[in-house]
């Protein structure tokens, strides 16, 4: 007996070459869009931004305001303020000729000089409490005189009595610039107020005074 292999009919050959006819058109079509694209567009990780330099921190930035005509930078190294002028010729306005000239100033050593405050850091235990310059208004000061008349006071204990009660009020505390406190002098109690500040050379400095004064 012989075996004959069966074939496949003819309207499935037509059909399989219509249907390649149709595709094969579009299959070449998105090839060659594929082909541009991969030839016209860069990675985004190689366009480069512009006007972007490397820096050595991440938490850096660089604001620049529309209408300024920004200086030229270096790293982190920024160009110095006699270069920021804005658009129109003029300096940003600053700290310094934000309020005009300054016609009357009053500075800290001449307060002390003339009595307003009086120096404790002059006092050993002041200095051995505190690292900041401290300085006391006449007020305050005329409550220590009066406490170094009762026989058996000393300026030494007064003044550690002072800072060992400052210091508890600080540590219990969240003041930034100012804590309140009680003190008891010669058996009276007193409320006080210790004031952090700038002093004439912007260094950190102390006042002890009353509640009421600033």
């Amino acid at each position: 007996m012989r075996l004959v292999r069966q074939g496949r009919s003819p309207d499935f050959h037509s059909t399989a070459s219509r249907c390649f006819a149709i595709l094969h058109p579009v299959k070449v079509v998105l090839a060659a869009l594929a082909s541009t694209t991969r030839k016209h567009v860069a990675s985004p990780s190689l366009v480069p931004l512009r006007g972007t330099r490397p820096r050595r921190s991440i938490h850096r930035f660089d604001f620049r305001v529309r209408g300024e005509i920004a200086p030229r930078q270096s790293g982190d190294q920024v160009a110095g303020r006699d270069h920021a002028h804005t658009a129109n010729g003029h300096q940003p306005m600053s700290s310094e000729n934000l309020f005009g000239e300054v016609i009357y100033t009053y500075s800290r050593k001449q307060a002390i000089d003339d009595g307003v405050l009086v120096d404790l850091s002059r006092i050993d235990v002041i200095r051995q409490h505190w690292k900041a310059p401290m300085a006391c208004t006449s007020t305050v000061w005329s409550i220590i005189e009066q406490a170094l008349e009762t026989e058996g006071q000393d300026l030494n204990g007064i003044a550690h009595d002072l800072s060992h009660m400052a210091k508890l009020a600080i540590r219990d505390g969240r003041a930034v610039e100012e804590v309140f406190f009680t003190v008891l002098i010669v058996g009276t109690k007193h409320s006080l107020k210790l004031h952090i500040g700038p002093g004439d050379r912007a260094e950190p400095v102390l006042t002890l005074m009353l509640p009421e004064e600033d």
